[in-house]
């Protein structure tokens, strides 16, 4: 006969719906890799403003106050001067341009890098959803195969305490009972690694173990 097993904790499984607009949402919101993009692009156009900026004239103001006289305590006068000046790039237009144009190009790719991880983010969320999905029909197949088996086990034993059928069907029923348990377990597996996937695309990895260490 074969060897039955019983699993001494009961592995959690509560499927839960996941709109996929939240999950993509996250994922570009949340995701190490795609804020550090979004962040170098932000230095990008800073830099390209700075760089056109390079063409506006420039203010500058110096101030100085002081005492004169013999004798500092009885003869000081007070003294100070204000000085401004404008100054204007005039001769300046060609490297100015060479600057804006290599800050258009680092935008650009900085842009282009941004879109793509996005893009990758996104694909990766909903590869995720689809898994996921995927897993969790995966573990109602299983569990109603598992069902099932438990029901023809009960049915064969039934007829062998009636004398109508021997040990040999009983013995097939608690193979396929085994083996419908050993589907179910691979299944639930696959589901809870789909939800890790999830969690590492929607960049929550350590809320996705914990969450399912817990049963959540």
């Amino acid at each position: 006969m074969s060897q039955m097993f019983t699993l001494a904790d009961a592995i959690p499984y509560r499927e839960t719906p996941t709109p996929a607009f939240a999950v993509v949402q996250s994922a570009i919101a949340r995701r190490p890799d795609v804020q550090a993009a979004e962040a170098q692009l932000r230095a990008a156009d800073f830099a390209r403003q700075a760089a056109s900026a390079e063409r506006l004239p420039s203010l500058a103001v110096n101030a100085d106050y002081g005492a004169t006289g013999v004798n500092p305590s009885n003869d000081a006068h007070g003294t100070f001067t204000v000085a401004g000046s404008v100054q204007f790039p005039i001769f300046r237009s060609g490297r100015i341009r060479a600057d804006i144009d290599q800050a258009d190009a680092v935008l650009a790719q900085r842009r282009a890098e941004f879109d793509d991880l996005k893009g990758r983010a996104e694909q990766e969320a909903r590869n995720a959803l689809l898994d996921l999905a995927t897993s969790a029909q995966q573990i109602r197949v299983a569990d109603s195969n598992r069902t099932l088996a438990a029901s023809t086990l009960e049915q064969a034993r039934d007829r062998f305490r009636s004398g109508v059928t021997d040990t040999i069907e009983v013995v097939q029923a608690q193979e396929v009972v085994a083996s419908a348990e050993s589907d179910y377990i691979t299944a639930l597996f696959g589901w809870n690694l789909a939800r890790v996937s999830l969690a590492k695309a929607m960049g929550q990895t350590e809320q996705g173990i914990t969450q399912m260490l817990e049963g959540r």
